[in-house]
């Protein structure tokens, strides 16, 4: 019974529910706009490493896997855990602000801003922004994030990524918390499985050479 339950429920509704959230129509359109926007993203690391597993004739799981355990580190899924600190117990804009100053004074940039691949600005980042006002949940706490924005833009030249947007959809939904991580997981699960299939139509296997030097 479980199994054809899950069958023909969509994803969407599979990740709220599974977060103890209720299925409204409009939540499922929030979450699958977002799955959808984060599917794909080039080749990232995981993406590459889902696409050398496959080369080499592992199995989808296994290459899935490959993907999700290269997402683990500092670079990538541990971004969202990080941006939900640096905004936890925020009292207001200035709480934030602080913080900033106090990260940028031993010269560390704040977590959630600045992609380097984007240095105008990581082109996700509105587009989840835009599902968060939608999301309708008042939240006091949400309104100092968007207020926050906009200082941290003017005053400090910090734009924001789509990690950050994550974390503020998570909570204008209610998921969890440490949930931005995992709806990002979840989110890239679709891409890499097409990059899995498109890999394998090819039969090279991606082995890079590595060339020593005295």
């Amino acid at each position: 019974a479980v199994g054809r339950h899950l069958a023909v429920s969509d994803h969407a509704g599979a990740v709220l529910r599974a977060s103890g959230l209720a299925c409204s129509d409009e939540r499922l359109r929030i979450v699958n706009g977002l799955m959808v926007l984060l599917a794909d993203h080039e080749l990232s690391p995981a993406t590459f490493a889902a696409r050398i597993a496959a080369s080499s004739g592992a199995d989808l799981q296994a290459c899935l896997v490959s993907a999700i355990e290269t997402s683990s580190g500092r670079q990538i899924a541990e971004v969202y855990d990080r941006t939900e600190d640096f905004l936890a117990g925020a009292k207001s804009k200035a709480d934030l602000v602080r913080r900033v100053r106090e990260l940028e004074a031993v010269g560390r940039v704040p977590p959630g801003f600045n992609q380097p691949i984007y240095p105008q600005g990581d082109p996700r980042a509105p587009y989840i922004f835009d599902l968060v006002r939608r999301a309708g949940r008042p939240s006091r706490h949400l309104d100092i994030v968007f207020a926050f924005l906009d200082e941290a833009e003017s005053r400090f030249e910090l734009k924001p990524r789509s990690e950050f947007g994550v974390v503020a959809l998570a909570a204008a939904l209610g998921f969890p918390k440490r949930a931005a991580g995992g709806l990002y997981i979840l989110s890239r699960v679709a891409g890499w499985v097409a990059h899995v299939i498109e890999q394998r139509l090819s039969s090279a296997m991606l082995r890079p050479r590595a060339k020593f030097v005295e």
